[in-house]
């Protein structure tokens, strides 16, 4: 009785820790809020995310958009050494950063970040 107790403990804490894991690469990887286009060939999906925003193809409508993956970390490092915005925020840069290299983002970032190291480790401790 008692090992198979210790073994539903253990399959219990295992898949714990299997499901923050995947909960914390969701909330990092920029395809947990996605569009998908289905208007172009091939299909674009974007995503955006706490820490990057990607596009699989280029994009004409309904706004213009390049096949890339933007860190935001490296748009507000460029921002202050006076690099120009790419050309699919259409001269909106200084709204882009404002949004994304601002406070509240930021906030986020590092709250997110040790949040999910605290549940890994309180996690891994049972």
């Amino acid at each position: 009785m008692a090992l198979i107790l210790s073994l539903s403990v253990s399959v219990a804490v295992f898949f714990s820790f299997l499901s923050l894991a995947v909960c914390t690469y969701s909330t990092i990887y920029p395809a947990w809020f996605q569009q998908k286009y289905k208007a172009q060939d091939p299909v674009v999906f974007q995503g955006f995310g706490i820490y990057n925003f990607y596009s699989t193809q280029p994009l004409q409508s309904p706004f213009y958009a390049s096949e890339t993956t933007l860190a935001y970390s490296e748009f507000c490092t460029n921002e202050e050494n006076g690099v120009p915005p790419p050309n699919w925020m259409l001269g909106g840069g200084a709204q882009f950063k404002e949004i994304l290299c601002g406070y509240p983002i930021k906030g986020i970032q590092y709250v997110s970040f040790f949040a999910s190291i605290f549940a890994d480790c309180v996690d891994a401790l049972k």
